[in-house]
């Protein structure tokens, strides 16, 4: 388990750092008043569901291949969507927000490793139980 621990744990800091880095991009720079309260939630609830998976992924629950499955699926929409805000904001188009979108795309992609690393221990955890 703990080999299988060492490859998802890089790939889902680093998806969770890049979520809260594009979102707080994207909020603070298309937002006319930010509130610091939905950016906290937003941060803790994102870092709640990461930990509650991976813990669930280290203990070997039956449902933590397919919780890791909803949670990339769900935040790689949360990257669409800041890539979605940051082009409907093109008129304020400064460094930072073309830099978060990049960093959305960037995210997306790491999703999509994520995804695939999580789909390919699941595998091999489904064949040796068999």
């Amino acid at each position: 388990m703990k080999a299988k621990v060492r490859k998802l744990l890089p790939i889902m800091i680093s998806s969770w750092l890049l979520f809260i880095a594009t979102n707080l991009g994207v909020t603070v720079l298309t937002s006319q008043t930010v509130t610091v309260r939905p950016l906290l939630n937003t941060i803790l609830f994102a870092f709640i569901l990461y930990a509650w998976s991976i813990l669930n992924f280290i203990r070997g629950r039956r449902f933590a291949a397919g919780l890791m499955e909803f949670v990339i699926i769900v935040y790689t929409f949360g990257f669409i969507s800041s890539i979605v805000m940051a082009i409907s904001n093109l008129q304020e188009s400064t460094g930072l927000l073309i830099l978060a979108t990049i960093g959305s795309f960037i995210g997306i992609v790491v999703n999509l490793i994520w995804f695939k690393t999580c789909s390919r221990l699941n595998r091999t955890a489904v064949k040796s139980t068999n």
